[in-house]
């Protein structure tokens, strides 16, 4: 089966995880046998840090083909001018994506099935499935959708895109249940799957300094002033430090900080690039906190729980299906006062937690092979039943 994998974009060293979701499930795609072709269209601003404007295609480590077509059409200029409507970013977001679909049709023929990641995404890729009648399958992991209230474009984007698909796949039950509130749109739930090479358990011998580490982009989304507040609160009977990890601009959090002391116990490590590195840092510490406010999956709190690291969470759509208490603990979002405890109790009771049972339990679950052969299938019937 060849499968066209449309996504985001392709990591690279400014930005390590932009697109790695979408990779992951690819090259698992490609270890089946199918033929995996993967693009992108990016229109993110040119000022944030240059990329070669036009079609750029390579081959990355795995032997998958990347395409990627840019255009700056989000420039700080057009994002600020209230006149320039959506219909004109839309004809050219069209123009490019089917300019790279001739270039991958011309390279490697026409593909089976189209696999698009994110409601924006598949708005362009609906384009390519009713000017070439090529089946299909949408997967949804966008926050947007998990709103109460949805902005009228992404109604409306939605209200095209899922009734036109074969098929539409959510990364959790709330996400499934968002679908059917907003579009009325029964949606089969695929989890997204984690890197079970990479975040392993290891044995390791009780740490002198309990460290907890969070990880993410630093956006208001992700709910760090939360966590830096609560930490500031609890009270510890042992050496305590709490790290940051990601991407975006740190200097909100560097100056709460400041503002509590505590630049002796956080610190903000910024962007690890190398898997290898992320993975030997996380390695080192002793459980991962998660105090979003909102989230489709978050993958980033089953690589802990893989490499055996108990988990604290909001309920923030997605971590509340696998976190129990055989794993982990949930606080509500935006509860400085919960969280506290929840990060005293965790420091209190950590040998409660089998690690390598955790480690094993959600292995089962989200291992490339079993999320894969999930999505595997999605994608074959939709062929087969456009045949």
């Amino acid at each position: 089966m060849k499968v066209l994998v449309i996504s985001r974009g392709y990591m690279s060293e400014k930005n390590p995880v932009w697109g790695n979701f979408e990779a992951e499930q690819a090259w698992t795609l490609q270890r089946f046998g199918h033929e995996v072709i993967f693009i992108s269209v990016d229109s993110r601003p040119l000022e944030k840090y240059w990329r070669r404007i036009g079609l750029t295609k390579f081959i990355d480590k795995q032997g998958m083909p990347v395409y990627n077509y840019f255009f700056p059409i989000f420039s700080s200029l057009m994002t600020k001018n209230p006149f320039i409507p959506f219909s004109v970013s839309d004809k050219l977001y069209e123009r490019m994506m089917i300019k790279l679909y001739k270039r991958i049709e011309k390279d490697y023929g026409r593909p089976d099935v189209i696999y698009s990641h994110y409601l924006f995404n598949s708005f362009l890729a609906i384009k390519l499935k009713t000017k070439y009648h090529i089946p299909m399958v949408a997967i949804e992991h966008w926050s947007q959708i998990n709103n109460d209230k949805l902005l009228p474009r992404v109604k409306m984007m939605g209200d095209i895109v899922y009734h036109e698909v074969d098929n539409v796949i959510s990364v959790s039950n709330t996400t499934s249940r968002r679908l059917k509130q907003h579009f009325n749109y029964d949606s089969p739930v695929v989890f997204n799957m984690i890197d079970t090479s990479s975040f392993k358990y290891e044995e390791k011998e009780k740490p002198t300094v309990f460290k907890f580490v969070t990880l993410g982009q630093n956006t208001k989304r992700k709910g760090f002033d939360v966590l830096v507040k609560a930490f500031a609160k609890a009270i510890f009977e042992k050496q305590v430090e709490l790290l940051f990890i990601g991407t975006g601009d740190w200097s909100n959090i560097k100056n709460m900080v400041s503002a509590y002391g505590l630049e002796d116990k956080v610190k903000v490590l910024g962007p690890i690039v190398e898997r290898a590195d992320l993975v030997k840092v996380m390695q080192d510490c002793s459980s991962f906190v998660l105090a979003s406010r909102k989230e489709t999956f978050s993958v980033v709190c089953v690589e802990a729980i893989s490499m055996g690291l108990p988990v604290i969470s909001t309920p923030c759509g997605g971590p509340e299906e696998y976190i129990n208490d055989s794993n982990g603990v949930l606080v509500p979002i935006d509860d400085v006062d919960s969280l506290a405890k929840a990060l005293e109790d965790m420091v209190l009771n950590y040998d409660k937690y089998d690690r390598k049972t955790m480690s094993e339990q959600i292995k089962l679950l989200f291992s490339p092979d079993v999320i894969g052969r999930q999505v595997e299938r999605i994608l074959i019937k939709a062929v087969e039943d456009n045949n």
